[in-house]
């Protein structure tokens, strides 16, 4: 039998709460938070800086490979239990981490196993959720579910620099396996649904009339009709020059970000600060996207004027230039905290911009589309930075060249205008 929406209250809300704790366990996977073990694990392991880093092209690379089978279930069976399935793969990497002693092993639990457990947690299942279950709203829905990785990082920073301090790195790893069955495994069985319509309700819930979608015209996004909705296949999708305009200009500037996120700690690290205050530094970076992220959900909703499209990787430029030149405290500081508020912004953006130009039914066929690609790209960043740091001792002439890439992808996502659908059906038989 069918839930109705009588009370007033949409289970939508629910969706976004669940979809917060999950990202919240995603921080402790987050590049910054590896660079934390870069110090532990070189003086007892004597892994150097790229060896350590090299795993996370490698996890993402998995990631990119399972996106598609990812994107496929979600859009037939829901998120609940990708979600719940994904946790438990987690959970069991970061125990197998907390035993490892060689770096094979290392690869083998966090770059290949870790990497479908995160596939199976990563934006793509959660925002994909929330975008079957907000429209209207979908920017601000998006952005209260992604504060859970800000919060996560908020909070996991500081602990993992007490854990390793007091107890060592083994039993941060622990401590993360725990976290990944309390915020992942067991509020997602519980509460997860598919979209709205498997409960008899519309997206956005009735705080929001079914005419007010009359205002999503073509040329802001896909048209949004209560009856039927756009839908896609892999090989349409590929066709339209919007989907190539995205890639480029997001993956360019994902390169970037996972080559100066991984960077952070140890960039601190060499210009004297200590792990206490690193840890500050990635706490202050965390509660600047937290206050900054209700207003890049308001903005998000208006991503069919370019110049919303690309304040994010104008901002994320900014910070670079000021990683590049920082030869004072308040330099490093204030880069580090622009730095999260931009990209916190791009993420959000993105994830409005995917959903708007191709509709809610089949966005997990869409989105793992075009995660392999975007994967592909990014990946090389860690790698690539930490090379250049073992060539010239420098991570600078690395952010030189992010630079020029943040420029590229704002230009590129400024030309970006949303696909004619091809085919529409109905929520209600899908």
């Amino acid at each position: 039998m069918k839930a109705k929406n009588n009370s007033g209250y949409f289970y939508g809300w629910n969706i976004i709460g669940a979809a917060f704790l999950s990202r919240f366990s995603f921080a402790s996977g987050n590049a910054s938070i590896l660079g934390l073990f870069f110090t532990p694990l070189n003086a007892q392991l004597g892994w150097s800086r790229t060896s350590i880093a090299g795993v996370l092209t490698l996890s993402r690379l998995f990631e990119g490979i399972t996106s598609p089978i990812v994107g496929t279930l979600l859009d037939r069976y829901g998120s609940r239990w990708i979600l719940v399935v994904g946790g438990i793969i987690l959970s069991l990497g970061f125990m197998g981490l907390s035993a490892m002693t060689n770096l094979w092993q290392f690869y083998l639990v966090r770059g290949i196993f870790m990497a479908i457990g995160f596939s199976l947690v990563s934006m793509l299942v959660t925002n994909t959720t929330i975008s079957n279950w907000f429209v209207v709203r979908r920017g601000r829905a998006i952005a209260l579910a992604g504060m859970g990785t800000s919060t996560g990082m908020l909070i996991i920073s500081p602990i993992t620099v007490a854990v390793i301090a007091v107890w060592g790195w083994q039993t941060a790893w622990i401590f993360f396996a725990v976290l990944a069955w309390l915020v992942v495994v067991i509020p997602s069985a519980l509460i997860m649904k598919r979209r709205p319509e498997d409960m008899g309700l519309k997206p956005d819930g009735e705080v929001v009339n079914s005419n007010d979608y009359s205002n999503l015209q073509p040329e802001k996004s896909v048209q949004y009709d209560s009856t039927k909705e756009a839908v896609w296949t892999r090989r349409q999708v590929v066709r339209t020059p919007a989907f190539w305009l995205l890639i480029t200009a997001i993956s360019s500037s994902m390169f970037a970000f996972q080559g100066v996120n991984i960077s952070i700690a140890p960039y601190a690290e060499d210009l004297g600060f200590g792990a206490a205050a690193i840890a500050l530094m990635l706490m202050a970076r965390s509660v600047a996207t937290i206050l900054v992220t209700p207003m890049w959900g308001m903005l998000s909703e208006h991503v069919h004027l370019p110049t919303i499209r690309v304040i994010p990787f104008l901002i994320q430029l900014l910070a670079t230039a000021l990683l590049t030149l920082a030869d004072t405290n308040a330099m490093l500081w204030f880069g580090i905290v622009v730095y999260g508020a931009g990209f916190t912004g791009m993420m959000i953006i993105q994830e409005v911009l995917w959903a708007n130009y191709y509709g809610r039914l089949t966005l997990g066929t869409v989105r793992s589309t075009s995660l392999p690609l975007q994967v592909l790209i990014s990946g090389g960043g860690p790698v690539l930075i930490n090379l250049v740091f073992d060539l010239t001792g420098s991570y600078r002439p690395a952010y030189a060249a992010f630079i020029g890439l943040y420029l590229m992808s704002a230009i590129l996502i400024w030309f970006a205008k949303p696909p004619i659908p091809y085919n529409f059906a109905n929520p209600d038989e899908r």
